[in-house]
């Protein structure tokens, strides 16, 4: 049955049905956020649209630290 679903769902379509079987499609047909590199504000709720369960959108982030001017 799960082959039938998928077989004509891309890489999006397939992560949403993975997510409603796992009960984690919110109200608005989004992922639910379980993901610990997301501020904690995030978690529980529907993913952002830039978010992206398989890349971390902060592991391109640099912080700034001991500037002197």
């Amino acid at each position: 049955m799960y082959a039938m679903l998928v077989e004509n769902a891309d890489v999006k379509g397939r992560r949403k049905i993975d997510a409603l079987f796992a009960g984690k499609l919110g109200p608005s047909g989004g992922i639910i956020v379980e993901d610990p590199d997301l501020p904690e504000m995030l978690q529980g709720q529907e993913a952002p649209s830039w978010w992206e369960d398989d890349h971390n959108p902060w592991a391109d982030s640099q912080t700034i630290s001991n500037v002197e001017m």
